[in-house]
């Protein structure tokens, strides 16, 4: 009972070009792979194939929830994250509250998380990050492939070419949920700079946390407050080499109570904030 899991399959219309590698069929060797080498023992398949990334109305998805409810299985396996959804706020919702209150273990292998061994700061790394990339159409397609490729090697299949991220590959990149609880985020920073072409913009929307305040203190002592700091953002953008940096506050509020995560913390206040650059060379 212990090694019993499910896999979620999902195919969306999101999907495009990436279409190949994330198959149904590429996606249920993966995953058995993974299993088998584990020791995990797969007693359900539940497979969304056409349904978009972007809801959690999917009819199969709905059937795991409700069966993962009755105590059927306490593992849920994905390929990557896109596979189970695309939309932040409810992708951390089961994440964050849900999935931890029923001690419900996820496993997202493309993105090497496993919530058994993941901290706070782990959890809202797979979100922010997997979203970003996401918002900006721009996928972790090295990553991704590259575990594809493995299975077809394993299996004597032919391996052609696939495609990553070029140098200068382009004009305008935005985000809705930023860098926040990314450790590193000076490194994603730079990545981003890499990508975008000359005269090449960035627009980053999120909210963020003050220094000094109790939220920071939080975040300092998990090592996450680099990301949740808008002034050391602004500082990575500039070490990065982005110029005409623009931040504007748009709203601020006051937490009350913070019934998903452990920051901001309730009393403290909350910006979001807007912030541009430009990459000129």
């Amino acid at each position: 009972m212990k090694n019993n899991a499910c896999m979620y399959l999902h195919l969306s219309r999101e999907d495009g070009e990436s279409y190949e590698s994330n198959s149904i069929s590429n996606q249920r060797q993966i995953i058995k792979s993974y299993a088998k080498e584990k020791s995990f023992n797969i007693i359900a398949e539940y497979v969304d194939d056409g349904f978009s990334g972007y809801n959690f109305e999917r009819p199969n998805f709905k059937k795991m929830i409700e069966e993962l409810e009755n105590g059927k299985f306490k593992i849920i396996i994905v390929k990557d994250l896109s596979r189970f959804g695309r939309d932040y706020i409810e992708s951390g919702k089961y994440l964050q509250k849900i999935f931890p209150e029923k001690g419900i273990r996820f496993i997202s292998i493309n993105d090497n998380y496993d919530s058994e061994n993941a901290d706070i700061g782990d959890t809202n790394l797979i979100l922010l990050i997997g979203n970003f990339i996401n918002d900006s159409y721009c996928r972790y397609i090295s990553m991704k492939v590259k575990s594809s490729k493995e299975i077809k090697r394993k299996n004597g299949d032919f391996i052609g070419a696939f495609a990553y991220l070029k140098d200068e590959s382009f004009d305008y990149i935005t985000s809705l949920v930023a860098l926040g609880n990314i450790p590193e985020s000076n490194k994603v920073i730079r990545e981003l700079y890499r990508i975008l072409k000359p005269n090449g913009k960035i627009v980053i929307q999120s909210s963020y946390i003050e220094k000094g305040s109790k939220s920071f203190e939080l975040a300092k002592s998990k090592n996450i407050e680099r990301g949740l700091v808008e002034e050391y953002l602004i500082n990575d953008l500039k070490n990065a080499g982005f110029k005409n940096i623009i931040s504007k506050v748009v709203s601020k509020a006051i937490w009350a109570e913070n019934p998903y995560d452990l920051i901001p913390v309730a009393g403290d206040t909350q910006f979001y904030s807007i912030i541009e650059a430009q990459r000129t060379k």
